[in-house]
């Protein structure tokens, strides 16, 4: 084997054990590993618990026009470990989530009752509790289901349903009543109408709601407000998928009169190929993720917010949330509607027989113990890097005088606005010896961080 830079021969390698070693050495970035893989099962939603160790799905309402896939399907739980379903008897599907005592629950429309959402117990079936959509809303049918969506730990849902208003109106200007309610209590906590909604997201604390629009604009919600807080030109086509996650920035200075949406990161992905990384702190694109092909189905964050998941028409994809760079794709089906991340890698993505001979699930781990990792955050060229004393935290500055924070396993911890100064290279950074704080001097300004 030769350098193929200088020419130059390296180690003679004895058999293909070591040439595998070698080339794995190699690698810089991500890598994947199959852990499950199973070509029955249809879902339009999955997310895992904490730990990982269980995946639940949504069920799927099935496809009429196929006799082969024509029958619902009701919402599961996997043991990943075990690789061991539990079915369930509920007769419904939609988004899933774990509670924070780790009870698996779906959210679905209510058969018995007009303008009804219920939180169901996938374990059991049993009602959590139910929400109804005031005011003068649709019925809700077999045609006209509500648009749902649920935080991660299932504290909020939010809802929207057509509204009987006028019915000669175009789909985009169609009016949709959006309804955020607290899950613990049935409260409502919000209400708005919105003209042809087409996605929703919750922030996890469920203070901000983002609303797509099939004229391809978003609409930005501080929940419990009158009026939108930002609204967003995102492109000419429906946006089909939301994801918010916390920004890992951290401004040097915090306006305490800044607008909704302030230390929040949205994923817009539309229905011909636009996906845009939003910063709702200034209204403005972060990035522009270049390369996806025709619709966005589900978005999905990394626990840091580093990477961003997308799935639709095939394949899925990885991305830099920083650089906007393309880090890794897989192949599965050429219609994906289904995904989910959990924890140390792992991620979860469906598979629709739409456009395939069957359905699937594919669970996968990113695997960090390959060749060259990559500490993810910054765009630009670091000029000073430092590790904390026990070798646990490196610290990196850029030109630009942003400084990354990152534990050596490679997850994020922040990007600190740093002082400008006239050169980044005559600026230094250090950690203190107990790892609490960061010391960080550029051009004549001297801070430290917690």
């Amino acid at each position: 084997i030769r350098d193929r830079n200088y020419g130059t021969s390296l180690p003679a390698l004895e058999g293909e054990a070591d040439l595998r070693d070698a080339l794995a050495n190699s690698l810089i970035d991500l890598d994947a590993e199959d852990v499950y893989s199973d070509l029955t099962t249809r879902t339009t939603h999955l997310a895992f618990n904490a730990s990982g160790e269980l995946l639940v799905t949504g069920g799927d309402p099935g496809i009429p026009e196929s006799p082969d896939h024509a029958e619902p399907k009701s919402p599961r739980v996997f043991d990943v470990a075990r690789q061991v379903w539990k079915e369930s008897t509920i007769n419904g599907y939609g988004p899933v989530a774990f509670r924070p005592d780790g009870v698996p629950v779906v959210i679905v429309p209510a058969v018995d009752n007009v303008r009804r959402i219920q939180l169901l117990d996938v374990n059991t079936g049993t009602e959590i509790s139910a929400m109804t959509i005031a005011g003068t809303a649709e019925q809700l049918t077999d045609t006209n289901r509500p648009l749902l969506a649920m935080t991660a730990d299932a504290k909020f849902v939010v809802a929207a349903l057509k509204f009987n208003a006028d019915a000669n109106a175009s789909s985009d200007k169609e009016t949709y009543e959006v309804t955020v309610w607290k899950t613990e209590t049935s409260t409502q906590i919000h209400r708005c109408l919105v003209d042809g909604a087409s996605s929703l997201s919750l922030s996890l604390d469920g203070t901000i709601l983002a609303v797509g629009r099939k004229d391809g604009w978003i609409s930005i919600w501080q929940v419990g407000g009158e009026a939108p807080a930002v609204e967003l030109p995102h492109g000419r086509f429906p946006v089909g998928a939301l994801a918010l996650a916390r920004d890992y920035r951290r401004s040097l200075e915090v306006d305490p009169d800044s607008q909704p949406g302030t230390g929040w990161l949205l994923a817009a992905g539309d229905d011909a190929s636009g996906l845009v990384v939003w910063d709702l702190s200034l209204g403005m694109p972060r990035t522009v993720l270049r390369g996806q092909w025709y619709e966005t189905l589900s978005l999905a964050f990394s626990t840091d917010s580093s990477l961003l998941y997308s799935v639709g028409r095939a394949p899925g994809r990885i991305w830099d949330v920083a650089t906007g760079e393309q880090v890794l794709n897989w192949m599965q089906s050429n219609y994906m509607p289904g995904l989910a991340v959990g924890p140390n890698g792992l991620f979860a993505s469906s598979g629709s027989p739409i456009f395939a001979p069957t359905a699937s699930i594919r669970i996968q781990k990113l695997r960090f113990d390959r060749g060259g990792a990559v500490l993810r955050g910054l765009v630009d060229v670091p000029r000073r890097l430092v590790t904390s004393q026990d070798g646990s935290l490196v610290a990196a500055l850029t030109m630009t005088c942003f400084v990354g924070v990152w534990k050596t396993d490679g997850t994020l911890l922040h990007v600190f606005e740093a002082p400008v100064g006239p050169f980044a290279d005559n600026a230094t950074i250090s950690f203190k010896p107990d790892n609490k704080e960061l010391f960080c001097c550029t051009g004549d300004k001297a801070l430290t961080w917690n």
